[in-house]
């Protein structure tokens, strides 16, 4: 298998960054795990916060997890209107990843 091969599946497969580390191309590829980390880790806080919302109503509701109520609050809270930074965060992510394999295999082509 190429290099140009391995590094791409590297970033696309593990995360986006480690094809550019698999080159030893260490500045783009700790950029765009660095991007890539907050981006997740914005995108994990927010379902944090939904789940405890929920939870926070299903105790309300006396802490009886009837699996219909459940069901529509989890779908209430997932049909909410996400924040522009969740929104923000979602695109990077696609957006460093899909940069990611591209440059990486760019890279490993030259």
């Amino acid at each position: 298998m190429s290099k140009s091969i391995k590094a791409a599946l590297w970033s696309g497969l593990v995360f986006p960054g480690a094809g550019h580390l698999f080159l030893k191309c260490y500045g783009r590829g700790i950029v765009l795990i660095a991007v890539s980390a907050i981006c997740l880790f914005i995108i994990v806080s927010n379902a944090t916060e939904q789940a405890m919302a929920v939870l926070e109503k299903i105790e309300a509701d006396g802490g009886m997890l009837d699996p219909s109520r459940v069901s529509e609050l989890v779908s209430q809270a997932s049909t909410s209107v996400g924040t522009p930074t969740l929104t923000i965060a979602t695109m990077l992510l696609i957006v460093c990843w899909i940069l990611g394999v591209a440059d990486a295999y760019r890279l490993g082509k030259r």
